[in-house]
Parts: structure tokens; sequence; C-alpha cells
């Protein structure tokens, strides 16, 4: 890895983790979702800088894509697919400030390791991705012994749900009720909260699909145009190596409990408090 690049992951860390602290000061999901909406115009405006686009269009336009991630997110432990769709909209949104495009220029809709698309003015009006990065995780997690596919909280959370009887570990080897890698979500039969703990690790799901689309998606397009070999790679071939590699660069740099993670965990442990209290 480049000195500058270097450097610029080392920005976005920062950026996403002073989000994060902001955010977990009081840990009210009014607080997470406009905290999102101030990630989300950062994140346009540093593209748009890059990009040499109107940076200001691009802070107010982030912002209010932010402003729908961040409710998509709070919603989410309620409203289920729906809600994560709207949060998905937010996310495209970013993205297209980022770039100095319409807001509504591209949609993407996440499934899972896959994306659908949605471009209404390109040459292909509706296209398919599938996140390799993602999709290894998925196989791996799925061929452990003793895990299955739960399809019934799949088609709620918009990805793969694993149940297991295994014991499961969190990174810092901590026993786990659940763990998500990439956007594949495990869950341990043994969780004495399973609706709380779904709900968090859905949140996870969601932060992986705004990471990769707001900054590992332009990386790696930029990558891409630099480098003969990845040039050769398929269009609906996307790697999805850059959000593992911001927080193993985080771990690495500033330690396993560095900004960037804790502020993933205080968001998601914000915003599981939100799960409907069974009757």
């Amino acid at each position: 890895m480049t000195g500058r690049t270097r450097t610029t992951a080392l920005g976005i860390l920062l950026m996403l983790g002073a989000h994060g602290a902001a955010a977990a000061q009081t840990a009210r999901p009014v607080t997470v979702v406009a905290g999102n909406a101030v990630l989300g115009g950062l994140t346009a405006a540093a593209h748009a800088a890059i990009a040499r686009k109107p940076i200001g269009r691009a802070l107010v336009t982030g912002a209010l894509g932010g402003l729908a991630h961040g409710a998509g997110k709070a919603m989410s432990p309620r409203a289920g697919v729906a809600a994560i769709a709207f949060g998905a909209v937010g996310t495209s949104v970013v993205a297209n400030a980022g770039r100095g495009a319409h807001p509504f220029d591209e949609v993407v809709l996440p499934l899972g390791p896959a994306r659908v698309r949605v471009t209404p003015h390109g040459p292909r009006a509706v296209g398919v991705a599938i996140n390799a990065y993602e999709t290894a995780m998925l196989a791996h997690r799925a061929l452990q012994p003793a895990t299955r596919v739960d399809w019934a909280l799949s088609a709620r959370a918009g990805t793969i749900v694993l149940r297991t009887s295994r014991e499961l570990r969190s990174p810092s080897g901590w026993r786990a009720a659940a763990t998500t890698t990439g956007t594949t979500i495990t869950l341990s039969d043994h969780a004495s909260q399973p609706a709380e703990t779904y709900a968090h690790e859905r949140v996870h799901v969601q932060q992986e699909w705004f990471l990769q689309e707001t900054w590992g998606r332009p990386v790696e397009a930029a990558l891409r145009r630099r480098t003969p070999g990845l040039r050769r790679l398929p269009r609906w071939l996307e790697l999805g190596v850059v959000p593992p590699a911001l927080l193993e660069l985080e771990g690495e740099t500033l330690g396993r409990d560095g900004p960037m993670r804790a502020s993933r965990e205080w968001e998601a442990r914000s915003l599981e408090a939100l799960t409907p209290t069974p009757h």
C-alpha cells in the first residue's frame, strides 16, 4: 500500500469514527440518524472535491441521502425489507451526489452479496452485480458444520441469515450471540435475546452496504482504470475488498477497538433497542 493510499484510508477511518463518536454520546436513534446525515454529506463532499465537482451541492444532497439511509436503519427493526430499501435509496443518493450526478441517476438495491442497479437513463435500465468478497464469506459461513439457512429471517433481512448450533466468536475472540461477515449474518441458537441480536446484526449489514457503495466501489473503479489486469474483469463482478481492508487497516494501526469498529457497534446497539417487544 502506497503512502498516499494509506493516508487516504486513514482519513476515511477518522471521518467514519468521528461520526460514530458523535452518535455514541447519547445512543439515541434521532442522534444516530442525524449522524448519518452528517456522514452522508461529508462523504459526498469528499468525493466531489476529489472529482472537482460542486462541493456545496454535494454536501447538501449527500446529507439528505445520509438522512434517508439513517432513517432506513432506524426503521428496519420494525419495517423490515421496506426500511432496508428506503435506506438503500439514501445510500444511492449519497453516491450519486459525490459523482455530481442527479440524486437518482442510479438506484442500487442490495440483496445480500448481489446488487440490483437501476439506471433509468442509462444504456441498460436494470443490471445485476455480484460482490466477490461477500459471496466468498457467504460460502465460507454456509459450509460450516451445524449451520443452516433461515429462509424466513433472510426474506425479512434482505440478506442471507444463517443459524448455527456451534459456539460463535467475535473478531476479538469473545463468545458471541451472532456475527456478521461481509453481508452474511450467522445467529447462534443459544442467543439469549434473538430478536435484538438479529436487529443488531442487520444494522451491520446496512453499514457494510453503505461503506461498499460510497467508498469501496469508487476506490475499486479507480483501481480498475489504472490496473490492466483489473480492467479485464467483467463489470458485473465487484471485488468488495475495500471495507474489510479498512477494518484490517484500523486494527493494525489503531487497535481492534478503533473508532470505526466502535462506531459500528454503538450504532447497532442504539438501534437494536427499537426492536418490538413480543406480547
